[in-house]
């Protein structure tokens, strides 16, 4: 479990789960299945769901049935889990471009005559990102201000 603020919130629907309540169920099985402040569990969540669902659930059913059937399971996930899943993708995507830029295209410039010291405009996927992530970054920095 993460600790400060978020630890309260995370006991708090602990201790609904466990004294039965399906939604907190559902909920803390949603968690535990994206890791959101607690360690990631498929088969944790996977525990809660089938005691919500138990109870009647219809969501926590339905993410049972697709846990089985190996498909993505629907829930509520914390924006700041969406952000740190967008940052390693983003991370990863330009660690792979740079890797095979400076493994592959030096080799195909110099079959081509080309000059590979020259000065290269940026890939359409970096233009495309380039502002997004700026836009993200500048949201999270007003946020954060306010």
């Amino acid at each position: 479990m993460l600790e400060g603020s978020f630890g309260v919130r995370v006991s708090a629907v602990e201790q609904s789960a466990a004294g039965g309540d399906p939604k907190a169920q559902r909920i803390l099985g949603n968690m535990y299945y994206w890791g959101e402040y607690v360690g990631q569990s498929e088969a944790k969540a996977t525990a809660w769901w089938s005691r919500a669902a138990d109870k009647s659930d219809a969501d926590a059913q339905l993410n049972l049935a697709r846990v089985s059937a190996r498909q993505a399971v629907q829930g509520v996930m914390h924006a700041s889990v969406g952000r740190e899943m967008w940052n390693s993708v983003e991370e990863e995507y330009f660690a792979a471009m740079d890797d095979f830029e400076t493994m592959v295209l030096p080799s195909q410039d110099a079959a081509l005559g080309e000059n590979p010291d020259a000065e290269e405009d940026p890939s359409v996927m970096e233009k495309i990102l380039s502002p997004i992530g700026k836009a993200l970054q500048d949201a999270v920095s007003a946020i954060a201000g306010s």
